[in-house]
């Protein structure tokens, strides 16, 4: 019991105690010896309690209830209180007028006793009864609690999921706009220029892959985005008014290899953003080639554009891509980056 608990008991025996002591001079008009008092209530203060927290919790256990093992507990624990009853009157010489002539008045004797244990069995009872009560309400607040808590958490996330799916349908029918527009567009500058029309077709099969859900996995077909950076390539070669200056080489069988999507891509990308390709005599390299293992190798090489270039050593897109790759690749992938006052140089080694 905690420390408060056991306070209020005390008092509470104090004050019971006093009742019956009160009761006892008022009807007979004398007090007994300190010393029987304390010992006969410490007697009968005890059967409470071990009433109360070791015979009665002991035969109603959750799990083990057993009315057999309650019945023996009870009368075990009186015929101890009954034994150690007679052993304090014969030690204190108390009621000489029963234990002087013991056999004579031994029923009298042993009914005025028993029904003395009986009667604080019976508080101990009621007290256990009540406690144990208390105790079931307070576990059945407790589930409502966690019940209620448990239906509000989960409208919360029915109505995050409504939402969710609201984000997810305007989502889809934004791009679905949006590819309806660049065909719209595409159709109209069809009369008057095939290549920006075909500008315009490249840009949407792009935006309309970064677009797709990957499969349950994360990953999409290697062969989808080497085909967009192809589409990438080709529209930067229309997108400028000079000669790209660039060579690429993919060699390998991308057939059956997947991948996490836009990570070639951007890195395909990090070269026209931040590289010089006008100067032939230093073009800029792009190469992937994938093994007969499904390991696969992406190099590039370029010019910066200017000095200010020289920052680019972990951009945030590269930064990105490294956490990406960490997450899907632990562990199964190296990426390099040497950098030089005029050039960058990338590679990276994955295993698909």
């Amino acid at each position: 019991m905690k420390k408060k608990v056991i306070i209020w008991h005390f008092f509470g025996w104090m004050i019971f105690a006093l009742y019956e002591i009160g009761v006892v001079y008022i009807t007979t008009g004398h007090f007994y010896r300190l010393a029987d008092y304390v010992l006969f209530y410490i007697l009968n203060i005890g059967l409470f309690y071990y009433n109360a927290y070791f015979v009665l919790p002991y035969s109603f256990a959750e799990r083990d209830k057993s009315y057999l093992k309650a019945f023996m507990g009870i009368a075990a624990e009186i015929a101890i209180y009954l034994a150690v009853k007679l052993a304090l009157d014969h030690l204190l010489d108390l009621e000489r007028h029963i234990v002087r002539s013991y056999w004579e008045h031994a029923g009298k004797y042993l009914m005025l006793n028993l029904w003395r244990g009986l009667y604080f069995w019976s508080i101990s009872t009621l007290y256990w009864s009540v406690a144990r009560l208390i105790e079931y309400r307070q576990r059945d607040h407790i589930i409502n609690q966690k019940r209620l808590a448990f239906e509000k958490e989960k409208a919360v996330l029915e109505r995050d999921l409504v939402t969710a799916q609201n984000a997810y349908l305007h989502h889809q029918i934004n791009p679905h706009f949006l590819f309806n527009s660049l065909s719209f567009i595409h159709n109209t500058f069809y009369e008057y220029s095939r290549e920006a029309a075909k500008c315009v077709m490249l840009l949407s099969e792009i935006m309309h892959y970064t677009m797709l859900e990957p499969d349950s996995d994360g990953k999409k077909a290697l062969r989808d985005e080497l085909e967009q950076i192809n589409n990438f390539i080709t529209l930067n070669r229309y997108r400028f008014d000079f000669d790209l200056q660039l060579d690429i080489k993919i060699t390998g069988e991308a057939e059956g290899c997947r991948i996490i999507p836009l990570v070639l891509l951007s890195l395909t990308e990090n070269v026209f953003k931040h590289g010089n390709l006008k100067v032939p005599e230093k073009k800029a390299s792009l190469s992937i080639t994938i093994s007969r293992h499904q390991e696969l190798t992406f190099r590039s090489w370029n010019l910066k554009k200017n000095q200010t270039e020289r920052r680019r050593i972990r951009s945030i897109g590269i930064e990105n891509t490294i956490k990406r790759l960490e997450h899907s690749y632990p562990h199964q992938f190296k990426l390099n980056i040497h950098e030089e006052e005029e050039s960058y140089e990338l590679e990276l080694k994955m295993q698909l």
